[in-house]
């Protein structure tokens, strides 16, 4: 599944356990590659060949340090004459979920809504408000590890893939997260097969920069924006995925599409039971100060905040929790199964804020961001 190793940014992570510490110290990324922001000249200036522009918004490449910037990281890109801006790693990213697969499960859809009680859960009644909206009025795009299509219990609300690893379409989860993840949010429901995922109707696109292991590239996370925002007009975007590494080209890239196209940002807040608001352990881009982000924390089966979950003591970065233990979903191979995580909590809070936009509850994607908290803390 790996392409030539020339073209650059192309490739999974390598293969390394994950760490067990958090902040920015622990942040992990590509050995030699670099996200350059270059200085904004005239515009049509010469695009070199050796690099890779990503996306039409910030103008960000991705470099191989030693060979373009040399060891001192120079200020220019010395075989195109570029002036650089600033420059970061390509941070690796992970996968939000605490809890390992638990053992295939065989269920009915009206009988196990994502594992919890009724008493935790108003969606019943949500959906007598709303079920989504028409798939050309809501689009919804899933960040992840990718999706199996062919999954029996997705085949109601699934729209487009793309593979920004391999830079191609096409639907593909090599790890299950991605699929899982899906599921909660849009699992077909009322059909007597597997779980009902929150959102009815509407069109829920995928993107894959999470590789077998569950780890991905932030150069790839970007590409992934760029997909679902530009190509797919997706104006809701869910990331059940975090970083330790405080990336200026991830956080300007979402700054960018929530001012230019409106687009409102699910995050799952993290699994590491540390504070948020501290910027020496936070996660991103969950952490990030920006209003067109939910950020999302678990609770327990008890309504309580998880043991596991990130939190926020000032109550800045991490704005709302939704259950996260023992979360039931489609899994590949027509297979369901149980995790527990930020991840599963955000695709609830993504799922509900869809339901608002297809009920008109909120006009705009800001009105939906600043409704989501109490809407969210009943459904």
């Amino acid at each position: 599944e790996t392409p030539p190793s020339t073209v650059l940014g192309f490739g999974e992570p390598p293969r390394s356990p994950p760490t067990s510490r958090t902040g920015p110290d622990a942040a992990e990324a590509h050995p030699t590659r670099r996200l350059v922001k270059v200085v904004d000249t005239l515009d049509g200036q010469r695009d070199p060949g050796h690099v890779r522009k990503r996306g039409g918004a910030p103008r960000f490449f991705v470099v191989e340090e030693e060979a373009e910037l040399g060891a001192s990281r120079a200020s220019f890109i010395p075989s195109s004459g570029l002036e650089i801006e600033w420059s970061e790693p390509d941070y690796i990213a992970t996968a939000a979920f605490a809890g390992k697969t638990q053992s295939t499960i065989t269920t009915s859809d009206p009988l196990v809504p994502w594992s919890l009680a009724p008493s935790q859960t108003n969606i019943q009644s949500a959906w007598e408000l709303s079920k989504g909206a028409d798939r050309d009025v809501l689009t919804v795009c899933v960040i992840d590890s990718g999706v199996d299509a062919t999954h029996e219990d997705l085949q109601t609300t699934l729209g487009a893939g793309y593979d920004a690893i391999l830079r191609q379409p096409g639907h593909v989860d090599s790890h299950g997260h991605g699929t899982m993840v899906v599921g909660v949010l849009a699992a077909s429901p009322d059909n007597r097969l597997g779980i009902p995922g929150v959102l009815w109707h509407g069109q829920v696109d995928s993107c894959r920069f999470l590789g077998e292991d569950g780890r991905g590239y932030l150069s790839d996370a970007i590409e992934c924006l760029r997909w679902c925002v530009e190509e797919r007009k997706a104006r809701l975007v869910s990331n059940s995925w975090g970083t330790y590494g405080p990336s200026r080209a991830l956080r300007e890239t979402m700054a960018y599409y929530a001012e230019a196209y409106g687009v409102m940002y699910v995050a799952a807040a993290g699994n590491e039971e540390v504070d948020n608001d501290d910027p020496n352990v936070a996660m991103y881009p969950a952490a990030y100060n920006l209003s067109s982000i939910v950020s999302v924390g678990a609770t327990s089966r008890f309504g309580s905040l998880a043991s596991f979950s990130n939190y926020a003591s000032r109550g800045e970065s991490v704005d709302i929790a939704a259950p996260g233990v023992d979360i039931v979903s489609t899994f590949p191979g027509n297979e369901y199964a149980s995790m527990s995580g930020t991840s599963f909590s955000a695709p609830l809070v993504t799922g509900t804020i869809a339901l608002m936009l297809g009920a008109g509850g909120v006009s705009t994607m800001a009105n939906a961001a600043d409704s989501s908290a109490s809407a969210c803390s009943s459904a």
